[in-house]
Order: C-alpha cells, then sequence, then structure tokens
C-alpha cells in the first residue's frame, strides 16, 4: 500500500473498496454483528486468512494420513518420503510420531514379503 502512498488510516476503506463484491458480502458475513468498516486493517485481514486459508482440522489430517497407501510403481523409499510429510498437521504426541510413521508405512507397504 505503500507503493499507492496509502495512509495508515485509510488502508481499511482501501482493501474494502479491492477486494470485490463476493468477497466483501463474505466478510460482512464474518464480521458479524459489526460492520467491516469498524474493523481496523489488520484485524480484516486475520478474518480474511482464516477464511481463505483456515488452520487444517488435526483429525481430517490424521485420516489423511493413516489413509496413505503406497501407490502403484512408488518405491518404498518414495512412499517414505511422502508419508513423513503428512503428519505435519495431524498433532500426534512428540513421542508417538515416529512409532505412528513406522506403523502406517507398514500398514501402507504393496509388498506382503516386505511387510513381513
Amino acid at each position: 500500500l505503500r507503493l499507492y502512498n496509502v495512509s495508515k488510516g485509510k488502508k481499511t476503506l482501501y482493501l474494502l473498496d479491492s477486494i470485490g463484491e463476493q468477497v466483501y458480502e463474505r466478510l460482512c458475513d464474518l464480521c458479524e454483528p459489526d460492520e467491516p468498516e469498524s474493523k481496523s486493517f489488520e484485524d480484516l485481514v486475520s478474518i480474511l486468512s482464516r477464511f481463505f486459508d483456515p488452520e487444517p482440522n488435526p483429525l481430517a489430517e490424521r485420516i489423511k494420513f493413516q489413509s496413505r497407501v503406497q501407490k502403484e510403481g512408488e518405491s518404498p523409499a518414495d512412499f517414505a518420503a511422502e508419508l513423513k510429510k503428512l503428519p505435519r498437521y495431524c498433532k500426534f504426541p512428540s513421542d508417538w510420531f515416529d512409532e505412528a510413521l513406522c506403523t502406517q508405512f507398514v500398514h501402507g507397504l504393496r509388498s506382503h514379503d516386505l511387510k513381513f
């Protein structure tokens, strides 16, 4: 906003003017019972950020992790590397993370020979 010489006091109005009708209507819903114009620029950015980029749901992330199996043609090393990325938002207890990863790796392997 400095590029357009928008003063600190006008940042909120500039934001509201530039987000478009659909986003503005959604923002009104999110701000209820207040009006978006009564919020600070920082508050509006926070509200919009939580709506458009919400925190992942740990339960949904755990289900995704526990459903991941080795894909056809995927090497065990590639499967392990991809599996390690998934628990990021699962919020597993730190002392259980390695066990969960190992269990899911073995469970998700396609080859029964590698499992036993």
